[in-house]
């Protein structure tokens, strides 16, 4: 009886072939009028297992230096050795740099062989790929905690804190205060101090302001353009305001 093993390909981004064959085919003494040329061909084949090399999507396989074949440790009769090169494999992807002149380093290690890089590049652009700087954007300040230890003037940026900057600009305009100073930047956020009125020209007044006086806050306090007098109704003491602008008027009985 005629066996033959099926020919599979799979196709998930590279190619296997399997071509065993378990027995020979006795040319001219075949019954089955169905056996095909490929058939023929099959039992030609003398190997009962043969396995090719993988090969991925994109390579030339037989001129990449990635595919070796034929250099002697063999898995099959041709010994045929599919090992990749990775100094090639990294010099074909553009890793091609070893070394780097004083005051570079080399840069972007090829993934198959870390001997191999893809540029060199200065100390300093290192440094600030990392991120270390020696000045910072508005609103951030360097760092001291954070220096790198290679280059001690090189320093990561944070948000700057804005010490004694307490109030948003809402409180500190908040009636009764005036903003003091400039204001902080702290990642764009600006922060303020803040200050008492003094409301110049304005009193406290004992009895309250004249009608229609401007009224000024300083800080919680409430002060006036000009104050009402004070008067003791029909002659009376008023002990809540016995100073009535600053004279014993209502302690002697007066108006």
């Amino acid at each position: 009886m005629i066996k033959f093993c099926d020919l599979f390909i799979l196709s998930l981004g590279f190619c296997i072939f399997s071509i065993p064959v378990s027995a020979d085919i006795p040319l001219g003494t075949a019954t089955d009028t169905h056996i095909s040329a490929l058939e023929l061909k099959l039992a030609s084949h003398t190997n009962s297992y043969k396995i090719a090399a993988v090969c991925f999507m994109g390579q030339n396989c037989y001129e990449d230096a990635h595919f070796n074949k034929g250099s002697g440790s063999g898995s099959g009769n041709n010994g045929d050795n599919f090992e990749i090169d990775t100094s090639k494999q990294c010099q074909n992807d553009g890793f091609t740099i070893t070394r780097c002149p004083d005051g570079q380093a080399a840069s972007g290690a090829c993934p198959y062989d870390n001997r191999y890089f893809s540029k060199c590049v200065s100390y300093e652009q290192i440094w600030k790929e990392q991120h270390y700087v020696t000045s910072c954007e508005e609103g951030k300040i360097l760092d001291s905690a954070q220096t790198c230890s290679y280059e001690s003037g090189y320093k990561k940026c944070i948000c700057n804190p804005c010490d004694g900057y307490k109030y948003n600009i809402e409180d500190a305009i908040e009636d009764g205060y005036l903003i003091d100073g400039e204001p902080c930047n702290s990642c764009g956020e600006l922060k303020y101090k803040r200050k008492i009125n003094e409301c110049k020209g304005f009193v406290e007044c004992d009895c309250g302001g004249e009608i229609g006086s401007a009224v000024c806050y300083s800080g919680s306090v409430k002060k006036f353009a000009s104050c009402k007098a004070c008067a003791c109704p029909n002659g009376t003491i008023d002990s809540s305001n016995y100073w009535c602008n600053g004279d014993l008027k209502c302690w002697l009985g007066g108006k």
